[in-house]
């Protein structure tokens, strides 16, 4: 049991020793890496507990509302080809679904009038 418990611990010095020549032979990146760790953690927090849809529709009390950015990704069959990951869907319907049916006057203003919307 001693002899486990001695093989942790000098895993453990070796491990800090590690991490104080880190520290010192870059102390800007370290600065940087301990600022941006609490983002990072809450970035994988949230991946751990996100659920997303998969397209499917649930036979539930609250069925997901059907994705339109989704939908037209699937029928998608001609022109350039969409490259997204699936997940990004839901993520768009989430923060876009509130401009939908909105007018475009503002932006065909602030846009060339080579746009197309």
């Amino acid at each position: 049991m001693k002899l486990f418990i001695l093989e942790r611990l000098k895993k453990a010095i070796k491990a800090v020793r590690g991490l104080f020549r880190g520290v010192m032979a870059s102390p800007k990146l370290t600065a940087r890496a301990a600022i941006a760790l609490p983002y990072t953690v809450r970035g994988m927090q949230f991946g751990r507990e996100a659920t997303f849809t998969n397209g499917a529709q649930l036979a539930d009390k609250n069925p997901v509302p059907p994705n339109e950015m989704a939908a037209y990704f699937e029928s998608h069959q001609e022109g350039p080809g969409i490259w997204k990951w699936r997940h990004y869907f839901d993520i768009y319907q989430r923060h876009f679904n509130r401009f939908v049916g909105r007018e475009v006057q503002c932006w065909r203003s602030v846009f060339t009038a080579a746009a197309v919307f």
